[in-house]
């Protein structure tokens, strides 16, 4: 499109970086926010998340954004009319460049919600064409880590990115208390979770096949098994023990 143009990352003073989904999505968030943070140390930061719980406990520095922007989507924010009011706050708030790292079901919607954001630079995904309102475009393959995905939209803006892991900050007393409530006695420990709440049926293996890779596991001297899930996941998993042979 015509608005499509190189991006000027040395000119960025306010960013945005949007990332909707749960805990999981904005981990894989986290290092596009590391390189923001070094390349552009006096920039201000703002993160827009889906995900109501606090999660910032887990950056991997303190001063990682400048400022959390939660998307009620239980709330006013549910509707088509009351994203384009947050868009519109947003907007007032000049951002120089936007971020998009959603992906899949409504990877336009949410293309489209940029472009009411505004900003000169708005870097996202594109799939099927759905891309277009973005002035620079990335295509998002399906056989490739998401992390390493999320990265290349800054290396497509000219920033330069070297590969770097997922990291999180875990509290020291946080990692007591697992310990304690393990039992840790040392030796391997794998953790196992068997679930994707969205869209499970086409994303997650079938519980047969977690319960044979966990025998599979448990076979090796020293392992210990740990699953893992929510609250409403507790009689999958007591289906997945007794299924093991």
């Amino acid at each position: 499109p015509w608005w499509a143009h190189p991006c000027r990352p040395e000119a960025w003073q306010r960013i945005l970086v949007y990332q909707g989904g749960g805990l999981g999505d904005l981990l894989r968030m986290f290092p596009v926010l590391e390189v923001l943070r070094e390349a552009r140390p006096s920039a201000h930061i703002s993160l827009l998340a889906e995900l109501a719980a606090p999660f910032e406990t887990l950056f991997p520095v303190p001063d990682l954004v400048d400022a959390v922007v939660r998307m009620d989507l239980a709330g006013t924010e549910s509707t088509p009319w009351g994203k384009l009011r947050l868009a519109f706050r947003l907007r007032r708030q000049g951002f120089d460049a936007v971020i998009n790292g959603n992906r899949g079901a409504g990877m336009l919607e949410n293309a489209l919600f940029c472009a009411a954001v505004g900003g000169q630079d708005r870097i996202g995904f594109t799939a099927a064409g759905a891309g277009f309102p973005f002035t620079l475009s990335v295509p998002f393959a399906t056989d490739r880590p998401i992390a390493t995905q999320n990265l290349d939209l800054l290396r497509a803006a000219g920033l330069q990115v070297a590969s770097r892991r997922v990291r999180v900050r875990v509290a020291s007393e946080d990692r007591e208390w697992a310990r304690s409530f393990l039992g840790w006695r040392g030796g391997a420990l794998i953790a196992v979770h068997p679930f994707a709440h969205r869209e499970g049926r086409f994303r997650a293996w079938p519980l047969e096949h977690y319960a044979a890779l966990t025998t599979a596991l448990s076979s090796w001297e020293g392992v210990r098994i740990l699953l893992l899930g929510g609250s409403a996941d507790r009689y999958i998993l007591r289906s997945l023990k007794n299924a093991r042979p």
